[in-house]
């Protein structure tokens, strides 16, 4: 019997002893992954400073860039000639002076056609890695809104004040840069209103396509119940179908004085001659040689044309525009076409009209059906745009207004009507896109702007399924604004800044 118990005892001290090796075991194992995590963990925690101290280094190198082009921009040089050799001058101090020990970068420029490309790269640790942005400095001779595909510009030093703000009521999609000077506000709901008040129709967050620049609030909701949210990649893939790239900047958009520019053309013109009225019928085409004032109206039936030869027109009364106006120069040497202009004092019909130029209207006007234009038409009170057809053979045109733009009755069910225009207003502005459905390729501006829509899709199908791009009010910004202004356009002589491209290798 002992000698049982003994042997006994001697298998559970051998069972022990195993147990225990394997505990030691494991624990050695457990121990590896606890160091190996805690290595991990360390390793990623100091990728993330130091991806997140290299970007704050670019973040820096662009802000001093920045305040270099407002200064370089505050000296007011006119000629491109000199402009350019002033930013280089003051590119060259900041590769010398702007990057230190503290925020290690280099910052490498190449001249281009109308301006220069800017690298700036930063190192990301030690380990070889960089972090590059590169940006393009152009020398521009149109005014800044018109880089943007949307721009909601109101001044209010009041809290509550809706001025500044751009709301995006529904599946609105936008493509392009944007620029917000108060608060930005986004909703699943599109507005719809008519006789007996208003509706609000689920459907998906906007999207917008480009780079957001807000200097107020980010916010979310439904009518007029709106909260904040912080602009974290987690918020804005919530709150909108494509987010935006968030770009902060303290540069501002001014506005255009669109009276003072149309009291400039309100003057006498030299050496002209005078027509009590003027009436242009479709089978007989006016040719008017030198400046011209009709003392009271132009009436202009459709298919007629209209020839403004080597001078501009004025008309005291009012005008109702359809067919063609054309404004020539007899002689290569002259100056270009959009130096002469057409005038009207009344108010204007402007009726599926031609029309290269700019035109200055210094009352209200009513825009309808097809518009070939390519040019700027100024108008000093509201302007009211409806049944338009596609425009996209005509170039662009750009409708400023001082009062308000309307745009209504551009029905149109799968199809959109695809304008090539960009709507410029000093005042509010509401756009919709529940009943109409439009594509405007160019921009808008206002005081405030709302956006309204839903998405176009087969019947009974969700609306949350359906791609962004099938929005039935789309903002495509336009390149030829900058590229290829069209005629009249707001100008000036200044440096602006685009970015072209960030890389981390």
């Amino acid at each position: 019997m002992k000698k049982v118990l003994k042997q006994c005892d001697g298998y559970s001290l051998l069972t022990v002893l195993m147990i225990l090796t394997v505990i030691s075991i494991m624990g050695l194992i457990l121990m590896g992954f606890t160091i190996n995590s805690s290595r991990h963990v360390s390793v990623n925690e100091n990728n993330i400073q130091n991806k997140v101290s290299a970007d704050n280094t670019i973040e820096l190198a662009m802000a001093q860039i920045e305040s270099t082009i407002e200064n370089i921009n505050s000296l007011g040089i006119k000629s491109e000639t000199a402009l350019k050799e002033e930013l280089r001058e003051q590119l060259e101090g900041l590769q010398h002076n702007r990057c230190s020990s503290e925020n290690p970068c280099t910052i490498e420029f190449d001249t281009v056609d109308n301006g220069m490309n800017v690298s700036i790269k930063a190192p990301i640790g030690e380990n070889g890695r960089n972090v590059t942005k590169t940006i393009k400095i152009s020398y521009s001779t149109v005014e800044e809104v018109f880089q943007y595909a949307v721009v909601s510009n109101g001044l209010s030093t009041v809290e509550d004040d809706d001025k500044g703000n751009l709301r995006l009521n529904g599946a609105s999609y936008i493509e392009g840069d944007v620029f917000v000077r108060k608060d930005i506000e986004s909703s699943n709901y599109g507005k719809f209103d008519y006789w007996i008040g208003e509706e609000y129709i689920k459907t998906s967050y906007p999207s917008i396509k480009g780079n957001l620049t807000v200097l107020g609030k980010y916010k979310q909701g439904r009518k007029d119940s709106f909260t904040t949210f912080k602009p974290d990649p987690v918020s804005l893939q919530t709150y909108f179908a494509v987010p935006p790239y968030i770009r902060e900047t303290s540069q501002e958009v001014k506005s255009i004085d669109v009276i003072g520019l149309i009291y400039k053309k309100n003057v006498d013109l030299s050496s002209k001659t005078t027509l009590k009225n003027l009436t242009v019928t479709r089978k007989t085409p006016v040719t008017l040689i030198g400046n011209h004032v009709i003392t009271n109206d132009l009436t202009m039936e459709a298919g007629s044309r209209l020839i403004i030869r080597d001078g501009s027109l004025k008309v005291n009364g009012s005008a109702d525009m359809s067919g063609s106006i054309e404004l020539e120069n007899s002689m290569a040497f002259q100056n270009p076409a959009e130096e002469k202009y057409v005038f009207i004092n009344g108010y204007s019909v402007i009726n599926d009209l031609n029309f290269n130029g700019q035109m200055f209207i210094n009352n209200s006007a009513y825009v309808t059906n097809n518009m070939n234009v390519n040019g700027t038409i100024y108008v000093r009170n509201n302007a009211w745009v409806s049944s338009f057809s596609d425009n996209t053979d005509g170039g662009t045109m750009v409708l400023v207004a001082e009062g308000n733009i309307n745009l209504f009755l551009n029905l149109s069910f799968d199809e959109p009507k695809r304008l090539n225009a960009f709507f410029y207003s000093n005042e509010d502005l509401e756009i919709s896109g529940i009943i109409s459905n439009l594509k405007i390729i160019g921009g808008i501006y206002g005081e405030s702007i709302t956006l309204n829509a839903i998405k176009t899709g087969e019947r009974g199908q969700s609306q949350e399924t359906i791609p962004p791009e099938n929005s039935r009010l789309s903002i495509i910004y336009n390149d030829d604004l900058i590229l290829n202004p069209p005629q009249g356009i707001p100008s000036v002589d200044k440096l602006s800044i685009e970015e072209i491209d960030l890389v981390y290798d």
